[in-house]
């Protein structure tokens, strides 16, 4: 198919440039090596224009001086002109004196006789340079004198002969240059007119993929090196073999010429083979062949003119073969040893007589004794038609390699290949030795390969029947296969695999000359079939080489039928079903594997085929549904030019989204309709899909008829129906407005939450940094309280304890508040005694309510449980919020506390704590104030009261939390009452006995070792310790607590967390280790300002026993002390 001759491509137009054809890269790799062996400059201009493509090797004085410089570069411009005006032939050479007083040297490039480009070698000296006409110069044109004359300095005088061998190379470089360009001209021409074959031809495009594909395979696993080449020996194709034998990769050696792998004495020497073959001709010769890693092998080459003009060449390395016959050489005993224990047929002879054969040799005779060929003519042993041949080389002693035949004792002629060779002895004997090989394999090899090219080329004519009949295909496969399987007859046969039923649907026209009968069935149960259905029953292919012996399987034939000697069947399959059986017949020799790979493929490409044309038909039927369902698709489906964007067709049910009618957008463009944010995306989807690409699924917005903008997501697919040029595109858009606006709606969700665990993380830090200094404060006032002090330094240390605590219940707060904002809180469900709670909080408030003479009373009714099952910290902390600000809040009067309990749902018990007071009492207005975060109800700057107004938040979270609930009653000036219920669940265990340990069950010398790095801590832990009758060693880190561990013995280990060098988990766990080996346990007690949630966990885990925060109650310290020391 030509290409229309005004088409615009400069490539068939005549209009193309060098760079069209060359490739700059590498022809710049191939001027820096001729700078790098001549030391001479190159450069490769463009013709006209003059563009410099490529430079290489060009010396100061020009690139610093002459060019830089306006004035002299007109002279470098002008004698550039001069110089190219000059060059009107290929391989003309010009060299010119430049007006700065240096030569330059120039040729043309030309490619399909037109003048491309001009490639020069400059700055160069015939002669010592006369330095002042360059000093004049330098000062004409103000350069640097000294500089300009060290760069002359650098110029090159060239010798004549030396410029002869430099201008050689130039001309052998614009030869290279231009039969390379012609080369590729002619390559793209003949891609062009590829390219444009397959564009008209689209839709057979697949199935020469397939045949491409099956034909490598073949290749890829053919044993020998395989090459293709073209007229002039550049690689077409190459295999496996071959890379493995060169070492190139195949991408290198598509890349490479046959000459690439040769020297050139060996070229020179022995031409190669598609030089001087006719076409059909085969030559074989040896050469020495070099690798990629420059290692020389010798191969075998057997090489072919193809009728297109195209060679093709199997390789073999027999490197290691003619090492081992120069070794037989060079020794008689070695030369003996290999006669005898050689696997290839060895004979020695003088003149034709034969002398000694080995024993590989007679078994390749198929005889048992030497002397059955000793003394004997080598003539008589040759099929007469190769006696000639064979007498040739024994007459003249040629040392070629040649193939012959010989005869077996049994009469069988099987071919040979000879390789002769000379033998001195030390006698001074001279003998021919030759080796000879049975080729029945080789050859065999060889005619498969010539078979498999014969079914490309069937394949790639079966690909062409496109719109073919249905008999015609079939008919021209069978007549395909009896060729390629040297066969006489044929037949096709369809598979209904679900009722079991074959239909004969071909025979060959040879099978139909011979059948005689008359009025034959078409259609056959599979059960009733003979032989011809035992593919189809085993599902593999069934070879019946003596179809005369008796068989089981065997139902005989109908009188007339074509008398069958050989059969093969094959069962054609469509993925895992059997669709078809294709069979033939009466080949001369036996059938083998070879034939039923070359009735496989066939078959299956003729299915392929059919079910293609079929594939078509439900294309057009497929067409008319998809004509139906984007009338009626609840997706928007539009299609538009893709050029200018304009839209030509738009879903009936598009307007349920847009509001738009389809008659009001056609003609428009699809950019008018896109969000001008996204219209980029609309540009790089054309953009794409002009380079070959499919278009991305992309998210965009779509105007709406109101003047609004929704979110869709689009896939779009390319349609070429009207042509190469003429690009449409069909859209199919879904509104996903509800998933952005969720989405949108995560993010925040996920930014909300992330800045909740930050803040989180924040006060937690805060608050084990606060709990340090904190700790020490109370301890030094604590210390301070138990000394004999004046009532007013004792008002003092009091005052420092009470602002101590409430700052350590504001902490408490803001980090409970934190977690119940981030939803850390997680609740206990433990068993507890409920009177534990009230005592505690008897015994907290006591003595506060006694220095402000206030009537303070807990009753609980004999409703409530002993026992309850739930989180007994949550409910502790409010009910200490209530009746610490009832007492807070009370100056006269009473407090009053009562705790009941009556039963709730799913067996649960409601415990209802109410606290009233007679204290100042709540405004109407400010009730509803009560609970929220950081509201005081007098916020004013003269407060009585202080706080963080956040102790009922706190609470009503936590009830809210537990099920439960807190209401308010309140009269201003008269007090308050605050009724608490939460749901219990009933204790599952009887109450735990508790161990009573008495003071004095502490040692008397209890040894404790205090691990702090806070130096005030350490001092007031220390003191307080040794005040109760401990004996106290104190560790700065981790790594001193180990060291004295290691020379001491301790009852007890007080261990910080965070310290520095080593921290006191890493303590811990190694003490745990080392009394693994002891068998001894030491109670380590945690003393730490971390105090959040899950920390508890951390410290135990690591194997603490207990767990104390800082600041620590001093009873609670000795009270866990004595416990673990009293184990």
């Amino acid at each position: 198919m030509q290409i229309p001759e005004n088409s615009q491509d400069p490539i068939n137009g005549n209009s193309f440039r060098i760079t069209d054809l060359v490739d700059i890269r590498l022809l710049k790799e191939l001027c820096d090596k001729f700078t790098q062996i001549t030391g001479l400059t190159i450069g490769l201009f463009e013709y006209p224009d003059l563009n410099m493509l490529i430079s290489s090797g060009w010396k100061d004085i020009c690139t610093k001086f002459h060019r830089p410089c306006p004035a002299s570069g007109i002279n470098c411009n002008a004698s550039n002109r001069k110089l190219f005006e000059k060059l009107s032939t290929p391989g003309q050479l010009v060299i010119e004196k430049c007006d700065n007083g240096l030569n330059d040297c120039a040729t043309p490039i030309f490619i399909n006789n037109k003048f491309v480009a001009v490639l020069i070698t400059g700055q160069l000296l015939l002669e010592k340079p006369d330095i002042e006409f360059f000093r004049k110069q330098a000062q004409k044109y103000d350069y640097n004198e000294e500089e300009y004359l060290r760069a002359l300095s650098d110029v090159k005088v060239i010798q004549e002969k030396d410029l002869m061998l430099a201008t050689s190379f130039l001309g052998q470089i614009a030869a290279f240059i231009s039969e390379s360009g012609f080369n590729n001209l002619k390559i793209k021409q003949e891609t062009r007119k590829l390219e444009h074959e397959i564009e008209e031809r689209t839709k057979t495009e697949k199935e020469l993929r397939d045949s491409e594909e099956k034909y490598r395979t073949i290749l890829a696993l053919a044993p020998e090196a395989f090459f293709h080449g073209d007229p002039v020996g550049n690689f077409i194709e190459v295999n496996e073999a071959s890379v493995a034998i060169t070492g190139y990769s195949r991408q290198e050696l598509l890349a490479m010429n046959m000459k690439d792998l040769f020297s050139k004495t060996v070229l020179d020497s022995v031409p190669l083979s598609y030089d001087i073959l006719n076409a059909g001709q085969t030559l074989t010769r040896q050469r020495p062949m070099i690798r990629k890693n420059g290692e020389e092998i010798i191969i075998e080459m057997s090489s072919r003119l193809m009728p297109d003009g195209t060679y093709q060449c199997f390789a073999t390395d027999i490197t290691e073969q003619l090492k081992a016959k120069d070794a037989l050489n060079k020794s008689e005993s070695r030369l003996r040893k290999f006669f005898e224990c050689s696997q290839e047929g060895l004979i020695f002879h003088n003149k034709g007589i034969i002398i000694d054969v080995n024993q590989a040799y007679l078994n390749m005779m198929g005889l048992h004794d030497e002397s059955e060929m000793v003394g004997k003519d080598l003539l008589d042993f040759i099929a007469p038609a190769f006696v000639d041949t064979v007498k040739e080389h024994i007459l003249n002693e040629l040392p070629d390699k040649y193939e012959a035949a010989h005869i077996r004792k049994d009469g069988r002629i099987f071919p040979i290949e000879v390789s002769p060779q000379h033998a001195e002895f030390s006698d001074g004997l001279r003998l021919r030795i030759a080796s000879v090989t049975d080729i029945t394999e080789r050859k065999k090899a060889e005619q498969l390969r010539d078979v498999n090219t014969r079914r490309t080329l069937a394949l790639l004519k079966l690909s062409e029947m496109i719109n073919a009949p249905l008999n015609e295909i079939t008919n021209f496969v069978l007549e395909e296969v009896i060729n390629l399987t040297g066969s006489k007859l044929g037949y096709l046969a369809f598979l209904n695999e679900n009722e079991g039923i074959l239909t004969m649907h071909s025979w060959s026209k040879s099978a139909m000359d011979e059948c005689r009968i008359n009025n034959a069935p078409r259609e056959y149960p599979l059960e009733k079939t003979g032989l011809w259905g035992e593919s189809v029953r085993q599902r593999k292919p069934v070879i019946t080489n003596d179809y005369a012996a008796e068989s089981p399987l065997k139902k005989g034939y109908p009188e007339g039928h074509v008398v069958l000697k050989r059969h093969l069947s094959v069962p054609i399959f469509d993925n895992e079903h059997i669709v078809a059986v294709i069979g033939v017949g009466n080949k001369e020799d036996e059938y083998y594997d070879e034939c039923i790979k070359q009735l496989t493929i066939l078959g299956s490409a003729l299915w392929s085929h059919i079910d293609r044309q079929r594939v078509m038909k439900e294309l057009l039927v497929s067409r008319e549904q998809f004509r139906l369902i984007t009338e009626n698709s609840n997706d928007m489906i539009i299609a538009f030019d893709l050029e200018v964007g304009a839209i030509t067709y738009v879903s009936p049910g598009s307007g349920a989204y847009v509001k738009w009618e389809p008659e009001e957008v056609y003609g428009h463009s699809v950019f008018e309709f896109i969000h001008e944010e996204e219209v980029p995306l609309l540009l790089k989807m054309r953009s794409d899909i002009y380079n070959g690409l499919n278009p991305e699924l992309f998210k965009h917005r779509i105007l709406m008829k109101d003047g609004s903008y929704s979110w869709f997501e689009t896939s779009c697919q390319v349609v070429r129906d009207e042509g190469p040029d003429k690009i449409k595109i069909v859209a199919v858009c879904r509104d996903i407005s509800k998933i952005i606006k969720t989405e949108q709606l995560q993010m925040e969700k996920d930014l909300a939450e992330a800045a909740s665990r930050a803040k989180s993380e924040f006060l937690a830090n805060v608050s084990h940094e606060i709990r340090n200094p904190l700790n020490s404060i109370v301890g030094m006032a604590k210390t301070l309280s138990r000394t004999q002090l004046s009532n007013d330094v004792q008002d003092i240390v009091d005052a420092i304890l009470t602002s101590s605590d409430n700052l350590l219940n504001i902490i408490n707060d803001v980090l409970d508040l934190s977690k119940i904002e981030a939803n850390r809180i997680e609740l206990e469900n433990k068993d507890f005694n409920v009177d534990g709670i009230f005592n505690e909080v008897r015994s907290m408030f006591k003595s506060v309510a006694i220095n402000k003479s206030l009537h303070f009373e807990i009753r609980k009714d004999v409703s409530v449980p002993a026992r309850l099952r739930g989180d007994e910290i949550r409910l502790r902390q409010m009910v200490i919020n209530l009746v610490g600000n009832a007492v807070k809040f009370t100056d006269k009067g009473s407090v009053n506390v009562r705790v009941s309990a009556t039963p709730a749902p799913d067996g649960q018990t409601l415990l209802t704590t109410e606290v009233e007071d007679t204290g100042i009492g709540i405004k109407k207005e400010d009730i509803g104030k009560l609970f929220q975060s950081f509201t005081q109800l007098d916020s004013s700057s003269t407060k009585k009261f202080s706080g963080t107004g956040l102790g009922l938040a706190i609470v009503k979270s936590f009830a809210e939390m537990m099920g439960g609930e807190i209401s308010v009653e309140s009269e201003f000036g008269s007090g308050s009452r605050f009724v608490l219920k939460i749901p219990f669940n009933v204790a599952l265990s009887e109450p735990e006995k508790t161990e009573i340990v008495s003071e004095d069950t502490t040692p008397a010398e209890c040894r404790v070792l205090l691990v702090e790095d806070d130096a005030l801590n350490q001092l007031y832990l220390k003191g307080f310790l040794t005040s109760k009758g401990m004996i106290v060693d104190s560790a700065f880190n981790g790594l001193q607590a180990l060291e004295k561990y290691e020379i001491n013995t301790y009852d007890v280990i007080l261990m910080d967390g965070q310290m520095p060098q080593m921290d006191g988990f890493e303590a811990t766990r190694r003490i745990r280790e080392k009394e693994k080996y002891s068998g001894l346990h030491i109670p380590i007690i945690a003393i730490t300002g971390y105090a959040i949630t899950g920390d508890e966990e951390r410290f135990l885990k690591v194997g603490m026993d207990s767990y104390i925060t800082k600041p620590f109650d001093e009873n609670r310290l000795i009270a866990v002390i004595r416990k673990l020391t009293a184990k």
